[in-house]
């Protein structure tokens, strides 16, 4: 999916199926996509946000959520992590990497591209 942004720039949705590669490196306060692969990402685009796994109870206002709160059901909750808040290059490739087989089948990552 593309959505233009602005003029001069479009946020792209990019669906990447496991395992997945991507390379890029920070770059003026951005992460930065510094080789084009097959899953769509190009030389430029910059990472604002990738899908997260982490440990938590459940969310929601409903019943089922209430009584695994009380019950302490704890398990994996999947939430898009901003890049743009990330403390440190390693805080990114852990968000990247904790979408693992077992919890998910792809990482969604949205990019901003240069038009």
């Amino acid at each position: 999916m593309k959505i233009n942004h602005s003029d001069t720039s479009s946020l792209v949705e990019i669906r990447a199926k496991l395992p997945f590669g991507l390379d890029a490196e920070p770059q003026n306060g951005s992460i930065t996509v510094t080789k084009s692969n097959s899953n769509g990402a190009e030389v430029g685009d910059k990472l604002l946000y990738c899908s997260h796994f982490t440990m938590g109870l459940p969310r929601g206002d409903g019943i089922i959520t209430t009584v695994g709160s009380f019950g302490g059901a704890i398990g994996w909750q999947c939430s898009m992590f901003d890049v743009r808040r990330a403390r440190s290059f390693e805080e990114v490739i852990e968000a990247l990497t904790s979408n693992v087989e077992g919890r998910t089948d792809e990482c969604v990552m949205i990019f901003e591209r240069e038009n």
